[in-house]
């Protein structure tokens, strides 16, 4: 009978009617949720079966419904939830439970895609860092083609919307476009209510097993609340539905060529903000860079996430000058580091596990040394090992993460540093002096010393200021201080009437050799900038004589790439520990790096004032002229051939 009446579609809520609704039996509850299975409505299906519409809903908001069916024991039946409320967290199915637990079974389950170790591992590096009580700044580095934008601006954001509805989160890309796709993406996922077909250009080798909506409820707001659900931003259903009100987006796009003052986010990802556009001149990379820290951090609530993730693309990309940010000595104490962003980098290829063995169904890393076998292969026409062969420069820096390629700059790391090549076997000295600060002569020196400075001034960008302590007998160049910074020809060196003294860094300079005992005896300074800044005022000429000192210009033409006299006279120093930096940990260290920064990228860097600088020095040691002024050797002055003659009256 009870059969009868619970499959006659005119026998509707008899069943629920003279039961009641505890007392309706399992098989009813079993048929109901059989039906929905099969594409039925909630109503059409509490009809079929003789309930209320009220009660199928309740049972579907459960989640899942404990049945009994011949005689077996209890066991969890998925429902498809995908228009209901949202479901809390106690009330879903196990393999939503074990989703929201497992990122790669999440993105098998709702998105069709296969296990990959690299992008489970910066999942995890992601949540430990959102669940830090400070604010984070971090760094992820990924080569190209290796899904790197679709993990961190589709499937880590879907499945941190699924652990926690309540996150606002911030999509940042190059473009205001480009961001809106990302965001528009998401959307679109969030409210599906059937599973991903199986797609392998879009990276879904297998059809995902279930839609998002259909475990967790649904995302998207009913059209009465008026909650924005736009491409540039959207609101996702929270549990307590009186709270969609009062939240602000979960998610919102921006680009870097869109306003967006006074939104903030727990979470700000940007994606793929370098390109070979702003790498083409300094002007450009300098524009980023204060963008970045005016508009591009500041976005950020206290104790949130923000992720800057991308492809190396050069020695002076936005991803290195994040990483060369420190922080001050009191907030280094808190967060027990040096510097204020975090770094995670995945090479496509790790050399140190590699036994030159690349097959074809090879694990992927940890257990072997590539990354992603199928997505970044070793073989074939556009495989590692081709890319390695004709584009060196673009291996090392966009596949391995590098900041330039070690064969194609001035100086390898390795000869500033100090080691063995494991390649070669080769040994390098290093450069550094450790413990010596800035302006500290090293003891024990032996006469005689040049102390030289040097300028590479510029009207309109960074100074470069060098003071070098020269030993001609053992060929070392000690770098005692260096300046690198904006500044007019005033700040370089001024006469100040009213006072009735010299002020400026030459006469700070000048001040301090004398008060060490190594008074500096020459200035060698560009030719082009110094006609215009120094040797055309009179005071510059009164302030020569007064501390006997000489000016030197220096001319850049043809010289700069000149073999015997060019750049690449400074590389042999570095190689053979001739150049002597100052290591000091207070001073001396954080000033030599800038230094050291250009010569390991050159030519590759879009700065090069410091380099010049050093090499000033170099060219005019090379061609003598300091050497003979130093040493006081007489010097013929050309005289026309009459007045060599006596003349008798």
């Amino acid at each position: 009978m009870l059969g009868e009446l619970a499959g006659s579609v005119s026998a509707v809520c008899c069943l629920e009617g003279v039961l009641g609704r505890r007392h309706i039996p399992t098989e009813v509850r079993v048929r109901f949720f059989s039906l929905l299975d099969d594409g039925y409505s909630v109503s059409e299906a509490a009809a079929t079966v003789g309930v209320r519409r009220e009660t199928g809903y309740e049972w579907r908001r459960n989640g899942f419904e404990s049945v009994v069916a011949n005689g077996q024991k209890n066991r969890q039946k998925r429902v498809d939830l995908s228009l209901s409320d949202p479901v809390r967290p106690d009330r879903l199915c196990d393999e939503a439970v074990r989703a929201l637990d497992d990122f790669d079974y999440f993105r098998l389950r709702y998105l069709g895609r296969r296990p990959t170790p690299w992008q489970a591992d910066a999942a995890l590096q992601v949540v430990s860092w959102l669940n830090s009580e400070d604010t984070e700044y971090a760094v992820i580095n990924c080569p190209p083609g290796s899904g790197k934008s679709t993990l961190f601006t589709n499937d880590l954001l879907l499945w941190l919307i699924c652990r926690e509805r309540s996150i606002r989160i911030l999509i940042g890309s190059s473009t205001q476009r480009l961001a809106e796709n990302y965001s528009n993406r998401l959307r679109r996922m969030l409210e599906r209510v059937r599973p991903l077909p199986e797609n392998p250009l879009q990276g879904r080798p297998l059809a995902a097993e279930a839609a998002l909506a259909q475990d967790f409820g649904r995302f998207r707001p009913q059209a009465a609340s008026g909650e924005m659900w736009t491409r540039s931003q959207f609101t996702v259903v929270q549990h307590d539905l009186d709270a969609v009100e009062d939240k602000e987006p979960t998610v919102t796009a921006y680009g870097m060529d869109a306003e967006f003052l006074g939104h903030r986010a727990n979470l700000v990802i940007w994606d793929d903000l370098v390109t070979r556009k702003v790498l083409r001149s300094g002007e450009l990379i300098e524009n980023q860079r204060n963008w970045w820290v005016e508009e591009g951090e500041t976005r950020l609530e206290p104790s949130g996430l923000l992720l800057l993730q991308g492809q190396r693309m050069g020695a002076d990309d936005l991803y290195r000058y994040c990483l060369d940010m420190v922080l001050d000595e009191d907030e280094q104490a808190v967060m027990d580091r040096r510097h204020k962003y975090r770094h995670v980098m995945y090479p496509a290829h790790y050399e140190d596990k590699c036994d030159g063995k690349h097959v074809k169904d090879m694990p992927a890393w940890p257990d072997s040394c590539m990354l992603d076998p199928v997505r970044l292969p070793w073989g074939g026409s556009k495989g590692l090992a081709t890319i390695q062969r004709n584009r060196g420069d673009a291996y090392r820096v966009q596949y391995q993460q590098e900041d330039v390629d070690p064969a194609e700059v001035l100086v390898p790391k390795l000869w500033v540093d100090g080691g063995t090549d494991h390649q070669t076997g080769e040994i390098y000295p290093g450069c550094w002096d450790k413990g010596r600060e800035i302006a500290e002569v090293p003891a024990g020196l032996a006469p005689p010393l040049l102390s030289i400075a040097t300028a590479d001034p510029s009207p309109t960008k960074f100074w470069s200021i060098q003071w070098w302590l020269v030993q001609p007998a053992t060929n070392q160049r000690f770098l005692l201080d260096l300046i690198r910074q904006s500044m007019d020809a005033p700040d370089f060196l001024d006469w100040n009437a009213n006072a009735g003294r010299f002020f400026g860094v030459m006469e700070e300079w000048q001040e301090r050799s004398a008060e060490i005992g190594f008074p500096i005896s020459h200035w060698i300074v560009e030719i082009n900038a110094a006609q215009r800044f120094l040797l055309q005022y009179d005071h510059v000429r009164r302030w020569q004589r007064q501390h006997n000192v000489q000016i030197v210009g220096h001319s850049t033409h043809r010289n700069k790439t000149d073999p015997d006299f060019g750049v690449q006279t400074v590389k042999n120093l570095y190689r053979f520990g001739q150049v002597r930096l100052p290591g000091g940990v207070l001073t001396g260290r954080i000033a030599a790096l800038k230094l050291v920064d250009e010569v390991t990228r050159y030519p590759q860097t879009s700065t090069d004032d410091c380099l010049m600088a050093q090499w000033f020095l170099e060219h005019q040691l090379a061609n003598g002229s300091l050497m003979r002024i130093t040493d006081h050797e007489p010097v013929m002055l050309r005289r026309p051939s009459w007045m060599r003659k006596r003349v008798f009256a």
